[in-house]
């Protein structure tokens, strides 16, 4: 399972508050990949996920409008073989207490 995400508020954080860090890697289906985002678009419906990495979890608020970058490239290793990723990242700021700040306005980025 790959969830990846992190929260800055820009902002000085109270004492003693810790910053969102949670990262997991694990290979899957491509059915169990669909099944993954799939609950994950449910879930930004509603404006609020929870993330775990197995060991760790925490509910995240969404706000309206998020910064989304999508990335797909070719990676050549040493080894000469070729790696594809394909990247799909959701940003937005939060709040001392990590309630979400209003996002920007919707661009034009598409998957079909």
């Amino acid at each position: 399972m790959v969830i990846m995400t992190e929260q800055h508020t820009g902002q000085a954080q109270p004492e003693g508050a810790q910053l969102l860090n949670i990262k997991a890697k694990e290979t899957m289906s491509r059915e169990q990949l669909a099944d993954l985002l799939e609950g994950l678009a449910a879930r930004i419906r509603t404006g609020e996920a929870t993330v775990s990495d197995g060991v760790t979890a925490e509910t995240l608020q969404l706000p309206h409008t998020l910064k989304v970058e999508l990335e797909a490239k070719d990676v050549t290793r040493r080894s000469g073989r070729i790696k594809r990723e394909f990247e799909l990242e959701m940003e937005w700021y939060v709040d001392a207490h990590g309630q979400p700040e209003q996002g920007t306005k919707p661009t034009g980025i598409s998957i079909s």
